[in-house]
């Protein structure tokens, strides 16, 4: 929550005042969809699963808004591991917190949005195994920026306000990953980042 207050304050001071209207508003929102993770490593282990998301948004007038909101995504799978670690099982957490900027074009009720936004990721990873009849674990934990892109379709429909949106999520920080020699090192071939598409619901 401190971090969807802080980027509010922080779109309130980067926009002018003259393209803020009087009608402006605060709202909040609520959504959920389908996330795919990119890069082979984390696709064979975790594949896709489901994303949500919330947080609360600025309307300075009918064409432009904002939102600071913080998505979470999770899965638990099974890492391909040397043949002497026995019960391999890892679990992720991916929670990318973002302040983006959305433009609305089109004729209302039915219109289009396309957005851009920057924030943190903070990834948590944790490895469960077994090796020489020992259970161990290890979890890890990272912090970097973060930034999205996408667009989408709006839709108002009474006191409600629809949104089928689809993102590109990305951070410039690595995955750690258990190597051949049963450690966690910082992986170095892909940059994390996840495909996403679902809904997302604003009063109006």
């Amino acid at each position: 929550m401190k971090i969807v207050l802080a980027c509010l304050a922080l779109a309130f001071v980067l926009v002018p005042p003259e393209n803020v209207a009087a009608e402006s508003r605060i709202f909040p929102v609520v959504g959920a969809g389908w996330a795919a993770p990119r890069g082979a490593e984390v696709e064979s282990t975790y594949g896709s699963g489901p994303l949500f998301g919330g947080g609360l948004g600025i309307e300075w007038n009918t064409k432009w808004s904002a939102q600071a909101r913080i998505d979470w995504f999770s899965r638990s799978g099974r890492p391909i591991a040397p043949s002497f670690v026995d019960v391999p099982s890892n679990e992720l957490r991916w929670i990318p917190a973002t302040l983006r900027v959305e433009h609305v074009v089109g004729q209302y009720p039915d219109q289009f949005l396309f957005l851009a936004g920057a924030g943190v990721w903070i990834g948590q990873e944790q490895f469960e195994y077994e090796l020489i009849g020992v259970d161990r674990s290890v979890r890890v934990q990272t912090t970097h920026p973060a930034w999205s892109l996408g667009a989408g379709y709006l839709a108002h429909r009474g006191s409600v306000a629809y949104r089928l949106v689809g993102r590109w999520m990305a951070s410039s920080g690595h995955r750690q990953t258990i190597r051949g020699n049963v450690k966690t090192e910082r992986g170095d071939r892909m940059t994390t980042s996840l495909w996403t598409f679902g809904l997302e619901i604003t009063p109006k």
